[in-house]
């Protein structure tokens, strides 16, 4: 599970910077999967040994946004697994507001989701007609959203909600 040292330092305002050069400072040195989810928190959603595949961060128009992509180690055609996670920071709460409600609107539209009540201010899980899970939680100014790719159990699903919950009681 996500590592409680770390803790502390993710609870920082990273968009508290007083000039450019904090900020791109903490940015660089947030960039860290770790932070958010661990190569063993994969593994046990993915229900597979895995690896981060890719991670980026930009910074735009009071917007900061975290990507990490994950996925499962090849071994065979039955080694698939991907757990995409995206976490996003916002200047203004309402913005954060706004746009977690925007998404929410949108998934309404294509299948029954499922609220999440024991996380963040706003979250919902939902599944596409694969049986894939999407989760969005809001927290504060703060966005996360996790999606799995080629779920093979129960298990899965629920390694996936316990590392949210704990990533999100994190930041």
């Amino acid at each position: 599970m996500l590592i409680s040292f770390l803790s502390g330092y993710s609870q920082q305002d990273l968009l508290a910077a007083k000039n450019n050069e904090e900020l791109q400072k903490k940015l660089d040195s947030a960039l860290v999967s770790s932070y958010f989810i661990t190569i063993d928190d994969a593994g046990k959603i993915l229900e597979k040994p895995s690896h981060l595949k890719d991670s980026t961060y930009k910074y735009s128009n009071g917007i900061l946004r975290y990507s990490f992509d994950y996925v499962a180690n090849y071994v065979d055609s039955t080694s698939k697994g991907r757990l995409f996670f995206s976490y996003e920071q916002y200047r203004d709460l309402e913005m954060a507001k706004n746009t977690y409600t925007s998404i929410k609107t949108e998934n309404e539209k294509n299948n029954l989701i499922t609220a999440l009540n024991d996380i963040g201010d706003d979250a919902f899980l939902q599944k596409d007609y694969l049986n894939e899970p999407f989760i969005i939680i809001r927290k504060g100014n703060k966005i996360f959203k996790l999606k799995v790719y080629y779920v093979t159990s129960q298990a899965s699903l629920d390694a996936l909600i316990s590392t949210a919950k704990l990533m999100v009681s994190l930041h």
